[in-house]
């Protein structure tokens, strides 16, 4: 799972996990726009991606539950984590790399009943009844206690089980999910940005919404970062707040885009915050910077005008290839429809719905 294996034309096949029983796409390129209906698996897919470039930490699975449901009790995540991963082993495949997540298998009780007891199942002299699960790919396997233990050491990196034998280095991958970043985030992104040509990058990012940016900085004002701009002819910093939704959604997508160079990129929901007007300058900026820094970035759309604007950036860049995949639910379950370069131009072109 080396850097080396970002690059397009590839495959995308997700099984058994949540809303998508089997789907696949057939083709992968260096910039993925996701659209579609809302509950047809748009984010659940980028969830599958960010499970796969972690493996075999287990991280990303429990910042997903987290995230979704909050988990409290160790019976509440082990019926979470069933809930995800049920049925038959979840199985992921990029970049023509497999990995493989097997969920426990012992019956639970539901939640508030006492018939059998949950501490049946975690007694010090029922740890036959623990529940595990694990891990694996065709090289290595790591098996993991489903506990609030586990999941605590999977957060900060530190685990109660034997780490795999085979180590395999992670793919740098991140996902974006609203307009805002955490502080802890914000300042450790920052901590790695403050050097061109990333800040170069990142103030070329920002100058689609107002071209008179030619400084960016991140202050800290009574503990807390707060991202600042200099404009030409400006002498005073001004917060980036100031300036409304639009640049700060474009403040924190540059400092994750410049952080996953060799990477992968996840944006869910990326018309958030952003006026239609700018995203025909917005991909293009993208195509180019994702085929610098070498990464995939997969993004999820409702908005018509980006699914637009993405296909005729698609077509008039002739060195990355764009994608665009419209999931929809027919009575086979969630497909994937895809749409080569040139379709997704004339669809867009001739008026025809994209999403």
């Amino acid at each position: 799972m080396m850097s080396d294996m970002v690059q397009p034309q590839t495959s995308l096949e997700i099984q058994n996990y949540k809303c998508l029983a089997d789907l696949k796409l057939e083709t992968v390129g260096r910039l993925n726009l996701i659209a579609g209906k809302n509950n047809v698996g748009k984010t659940t897919l980028l969830e599958a991606v960010s499970i796969w470039a972690s493996f075999p930490d287990p991280a990303a699975i429990f910042k997903i539950m987290d995230r979704r449901e909050e988990p409290l009790s160790e019976l509440e995540l082990v019926q979470c984590f069933l809930k995800y991963f049920c049925g038959e082993a979840c199985k992921i495949s990029l970049f023509q790399h497999s990995i493989s997540i097997s969920p426990p298998g012992q019956s639970l009780p539901a939640a508030g009943t006492d018939d059998p007891p949950w501490q049946d199942f975690r007694g010090a002299n029922n740890s036959r009844n623990a529940e595990f699960f694990s891990i694996s790919s065709s090289r290595t396997s790591a098996t993991y206690e489903l506990t609030l233990d586990t999941k605590t050491s999977a957060y900060v990196g530190r685990f109660s089980q034997p780490y795999p034998s085979v180590h395999i280095p992670h793919l740098p991958c991140r996902m974006i999910n609203g307009v805002e970043l955490d502080p802890t985030t914000l300042r450790s992104l920052w901590d790695s940005t403050s050097a061109l040509p990333a800040e170069d990058t990142l103030i070329e990012l920002l100058q689609i919404l107002d071209p008179k940016i030619r400084k960016v900085t991140l202050a800290t004002s009574g503990g807390k970062a707060s991202p600042k701009v200099r404009l030409l002819n400006d002498d005073e910093l001004s917060p980036i707040s100031r300036f409304g939704d639009g640049l700060s959604r474009l403040f924190n997508l540059g400092l994750v885009l410049v952080n996953c160079k060799g990477g992968l990129l996840l944006v869910d929901e990326i018309e958030n915050g952003l006026h239609h007007s700018l995203f025909p300058k917005l991909w293009k900026f993208l195509f180019e910077a994702c085929r610098r820094l070498n990464i995939t970035l997969f993004a999820t759309t409702h908005s018509h005008d980006a699914a637009v604007s993405f296909s005729r950036a698609a077509a008039a860049d002739t060195d990355a290839l764009g994608i665009l995949t419209r999931l929809e639910q027919r009575k086979s379950g969630i497909v994937a429809v895809q749409f080569t370069e040139q379709e997704a131009y004339i669809a867009a072109e001739e008026g025809l719905e994209v999403r």
